[in-house]
């Protein structure tokens, strides 16, 4: 009997070191957009400035967003390889994408450039992340270019910079 209760406190004490020691929310945060390098229509890459305070490395695992303008398919986007933002560190990240364009007309009217209403940009999709104990998956329904970014930490500035920046590398 008094096993049995050492094996519960035991397991009970080694679940809560556990809990506790993974990423509460707001402890990585992404402070903004350096850059974005188009490689190529297919590979573009972002340098975000991301600020991990907690105590785990955070790994960007998989990523997979499609991206609709004005209602229409515009693109998809993958990450290429995941992405590591060590612990308790405050840097640039580079983000390798690659991007399949699904609508060729779309594209050359983005090329004039970006909408002038930045909420008419929306995502759907997936993204896989691990940090700590957490592995979880974050699905993404609709939701507009401006929000996704805020939802990081991102501001409207940091909203148009990406926009022009992209433009501009095609």
């Amino acid at each position: 009997m008094i096993r049995r209760i050492g094996r519960h406190a035991g397991l009970l004490i080694a679940v809560c070191a556990l809990f506790a020691s993974c990423i509460k929310a707001g402890d990585v945060q992404v402070l903004g957009i350096e850059g974005v390098s188009v490689q190529s229509l297919s590979r573009t890459d972002i340098a975000l400035q991301v600020e991990n305070r907690s105590s785990h490395k955070l790994t960007l695992r998989e990523g997979r967003l499609r991206v609709n303008v004005k209602g229409s398919p515009f693109a998809e986007v993958m990450l290429r390889e995941p992405v590591l933002v060590g612990k308790r560190s405050q840097g640039t990240v580079n983000v390798p994408l690659q991007v399949r364009m699904t609508n060729p007309l779309m594209m050359l009217s983005m090329m004039a450039g970006p909408p002038a209403d930045p909420s008419q940009i929306t995502l759907s999709g997936e993204l896989s992340l691990k940090g700590g104990c957490l592995k979880k998956k974050f699905r993404v329904e609709e939701m507009t270019l401006s929000d996704f970014i805020r939802t990081f930490g991102g501001n409207e500035q940091q909203l148009v910079k990406f926009l022009q920046q992209w433009q501009s590398g095609l």
